[in-house]
């Protein structure tokens, strides 16, 4: 969603309707969910003009904008620590 927040992506789906596909003015597509959760919440503005299965022009709102461009925590690495065997002594099931 990144390239999307700099750009514009346009919306296409497929005949039935089933299937929504968004790609960026670069190529790269967008995940189906990210964009679905991103439409849910109204972080995105779809163009309706055309019929979507000629594409939609997609751009992304401001608050969209803030929500990509703040940091994300750090995932932490590696495994958890250990339980001392100190603390498991003396239990039982």
């Amino acid at each position: 969603m990144r390239g999307l927040a700099q750009g514009e992506g346009r919306r296409y789906e497929d005949s039935f309707g089933r299937k929504t596909k968004v790609y960026l003015s670069g190529g790269s597509s967008v995940h189906p969910a990210t964009f679905a959760f991103f439409e849910k919440y109204r972080l995105v503005q779809v163009e309706d003009d055309t019929s979507d299965r000629q594409g939609q022009r997609v751009t992304v709102t401001d608050r969209a904008r803030r929500l990509l461009a703040q940091s994300r925590p750090a995932t932490p690495t590696g495994r958890p620590a250990p339980v001392a065997q100190a603390a498991m002594a003396g239990r039982s099931r």
